[in-house]
């Protein structure tokens, strides 16, 4: 039997819990804005609604957070794979119920990252810790065991990348560390943050919220500094990742969504010229 411990690092979660935050900060501007635009009443209430909402949403990021430190544990035998902890409910998965495995991929581009089982049951087992770039040893262990007990299983992604071979899977105890949020993620982040805001703002011009220039100028001047900063720090995750891998620059997806950002920002501004025009 291969024991398999991942542990999970303080820096994946920390940069996780911040970029989220940023993200939820821009239902803000939309309700102080409504309750500065209804006024007195209603609008209280609208704030006090605001942040029961930001309560429960700080509740789930830190529960998520919580659950995801926890270390997990995956165990490979001749029955198949039992999996425990990091928040996921215990599991024992039998190499005859599983449909196929695939690779995983994100970073540079083709780069393998993750093996991930789909079992027929429907339920999906990703192992994020085999990192195929820092730990490609322990990606073709786990493999070995695919290759010997379930050699019929299909298999989607670039096989090359992984030795399939059976005599690679033997017993033993593994302890490694989970790797980071690939670029992509927070690439991710740094687009949807400013196009959310874009289209909070089209909404609110709509009904006219914003007819009251401090009103509007405000609003849009708060979407503008949320949208960069959120940038700003994603940005600055992706060059830390890259230089602690000493990769290469971030490959053209990673540049496209960062550059749609900073257009979703622009136009965002562009709300705020239409406020004082």
């Amino acid at each position: 039997m291969l024991r398999l411990q991942v542990n999970n690092s303080t820096d994946r979660w920390r940069s996780f819990r911040w970029t989220v935050y940023l993200l939820l900060a821009g239902v803000a501007p939309v309700g102080v804005s409504g309750a500065l635009y209804v006024g007195p009443g209603f609008g209280t209430a609208l704030v006090g609604i605001l942040a029961f909402c930001y309560g429960m949403s700080i509740f789930g990021v830190e529960f998520t957070i919580r659950m995801g430190k926890q270390t997990q544990i995956f165990e490979f035998d001749a029955a198949g794979i039992q999996s425990r902890g990091g928040g996921l409910v215990p599991r024992v998965l039998l190499w005859r119920d599983l449909s196929r495995v695939r690779l995983r991929t994100g970073g540079p581009p083709g780069a393998p990252t993750s093996l991930v089982f789909v079992f027929r049951a429907g339920l999906l087992l990703r192992i994020l810790v085999v990192d195929l770039i820092n730990h490609r040893d322990i990606a073709e262990r786990v493999a070995g065991f695919v290759a010997r007990y379930a050699s019929n299983v299909r298999r989607v992604g670039r096989l090359e990348a992984v030795r399939w071979d059976p005599s690679l899977a033997t017993d033993g105890d593994i302890s490694t560390t989970s790797p980071e949020f690939e670029p992509l993620f927070y690439s991710a982040m740094a687009v949807a943050g400013p196009s959310v805001n874009v289209l909070l703002t089209g909404q609110l011009l709509l009904i006219g919220v914003l007819r009251a220039p401090v009103i509007g100028v405000g609003t849009v001047a708060a979407y503008v500094v949320l949208g960069l900063t959120q940038i700003t720090y994603c940005w600055r995750e992706v060059r830390r990742i890259s230089a602690r891998r000493g990769s290469l620059p971030p490959d053209w997806r990673v540049r496209g969504y960062f550059a749609a950002g900073v257009g979703f920002v622009i136009w965002e501004g562009l709300f705020g010229l239409r406020v004082l025009l």
